[in-house]
């Protein structure tokens, strides 16, 4: 259980997914260990707690990857359109 908390705060400090996946997995088999010995009711709240902001954390992780491949992506296309030399400043305005 520590440890998978621990995998994703550091995955958090690092923005590293693959932390945060395993953290993820830790967390679910810590999950399922507690359900086979009968003690779910001890641990099974935080466990879920744990497991839901990780999931979340592992979702915000991606979201900032995809957004800023999007931005990556319309720099380099401004850049194109700033040196094609066939368009005017005009042209190059309303297209971007």
């Amino acid at each position: 259980m520590l440890s998978g908390e621990i995998l994703a705060e550091l995955g958090k400090q690092e923005k590293d997914q693959k932390k945060v996946r395993s953290a993820i997995v830790r967390l679910t088999k810590a999950l399922t260990l507690c359900a086979s010995q009968n003690k779910t009711a001890y641990f099974e709240k935080d466990l879920s707690t744990l497991i839901y902001r990780a999931k979340k954390l592992l979702w915000y992780l991606k979201f900032d990857e995809i957004k800023e491949t999007r931005i990556q992506t319309i720099n380099e296309y401004k850049e194109y359109m700033e040196k094609d030399p066939s368009l005017s400043k005009e042209q190059i305005q309303g297209k971007i």
